[in-house]
C-alpha cells in the first residue's frame, strides 16, 4: 500500500495507529480492543479475531501481523503452520487502505459485515 492510500491517523497506542474520523468513545473501545489482542497469544485466536469485521479495523491488523509472525516463527522452527496465510491476509486485505475504507461501517469494502459508523465518512476525494 502506497503512503497516499494509508488512512490517516490521529494517535499511535500501544504502536498501533489509530485511524481518523472517530468519536472518542470509539477510539477508546478501540484501545481496550489492542490491549485485548496483546493478550492473546495463539495463531488461531489471532487469525479467527483478524477475520471478524466486528472488531475494530486497528485491532485486527495487529491480530493479523501477530499471527503471520507466528506463522513465519513455525516455519523457521520446522513445525506445523497452525493457520493458513493465504487465509489470514485475505481477511485484513483493504484494512488501512482509504481505497477500500467502508463510509459506512468500520470495515473495509472487501468485509461481508461490521460495525456502523456513527455517521458515514465525507467524500475524501
Amino acid at each position: 500500500m502506497d503512503e497516499d492510500d494509508q488512512i490517516a491517523v490521529v494517535e499511535i497506542y500501544r504502536g498501533v495507529g489509530i485511524e481518523d474520523q472517530q468519536p472518542l468513545e470509539r477510539i477508546e473501545f478501540v484501545k481496550r480492543e489492542i490491549d485485548r489482542v496483546h493478550r492473546m497469544s495463539g495463531a488461531d485466536e489471532l487469525a479467527d479475531y483478524a477475520g471478524d469485521a466486528g472488531h475494530p479495523p486497528e485491532a485486527r491488523l495487529l491480530a493479523g501481523a501477530r499471527a503471520e509472525a507466528l506463522w513465519e516463527i513455525a516455519g523457521e522452527e520446522r513445525r506445523l503452520r497452525p493457520i493458513s496465510l493465504e487465509r489470514l491476509r485475505a481477511s485484513t486485505a483493504g484494512l488501512g487502505s482509504r481505497r477500500w475504507r467502508d463510509p459506512w461501517r468500520y470495515a473495509s469494502l472487501l468485509d461481508h459485515d461490521g460495525v456502523e459508523r456513527e455517521q458515514p465518512l465525507a467524500d475524501e476525494e
